[in-house]
């Protein structure tokens, strides 16, 4: 049957058939869901089938994902907590200005390298979205150099601790070079 411009077109019938099947469990499952327990071991009964054994199998198959999930934890969150911790010491043993009364041309000229620097860029933009550096106080410009600092100082620990290649590259295959002709 063709269909034109705002008329619908018919469903075929294993299409049909599937939406019928899809209905079907929805209601099963919303009937289910109100029953007691002795009313589902009831109902599995009329149908031929054991819920005891049901619910053994249910059982160990919970039981095998819980342990599972407790066992050791995956070698990414090892990877990902080291370098974690290895920013945060990063931070913590950055250079502080912001009480050592630079110059302000000296803040401004800090930040103006982590302007030109492509991994604080973004930050030093954000930074001055509502007002210039003009418009900021010595301390605030401090504090700014400060935050740039512990960021460079975090970026580079991530370098250093970061895995020398992803797992992705680690299962990739070389590729074979092939010879121009």
């Amino acid at each position: 049957m063709a269909s034109t411009k705002g008329q619908s077109k018919a469903l075929g019938d294993s299409e049909l058939l599937l939406r019928l099947e899809r209905m079907a469990a929805r209601d099963l499952a919303d009937d289910v869901a109100g029953m007691s327990d002795k009313e589902v071991a009831t109902a599995l009964r009329s149908e031929g089938a054991d819920p005891d054994a049901i619910g053994a199998r249910g059982a160990s198959f919970m039981n095998a994902l819980l342990d599972r999930r407790s066992g050791e934890a995956p070698p990414w969150k090892a990877s990902a907590a080291a370098r974690g911790e290895a920013a945060r010491e990063a931070a913590k043993k950055a250079p502080k200005v912001a009480s050592s009364g630079l110059p302000r041309s000296e803040l401004l000229a800090r930040i103006e390298a982590a302007r030109k620097d492509s991994r604080l860029g973004a930050t030093v933009a954000a930074a001055f979205r509502s007002r210039t550096a003009a418009e900021s106080s010595d301390k605030e410009l401090a504090s700014l150099v400060d935050e740039l600092a512990e960021l460079t100082a975090i970026a580079e620990a991530a370098t250093r601790t970061a895995p020398a290649t992803s797992p992705k590259a680690q299962k990739a295959k070389p590729k074979k070079k092939t010879k121009k002709r």
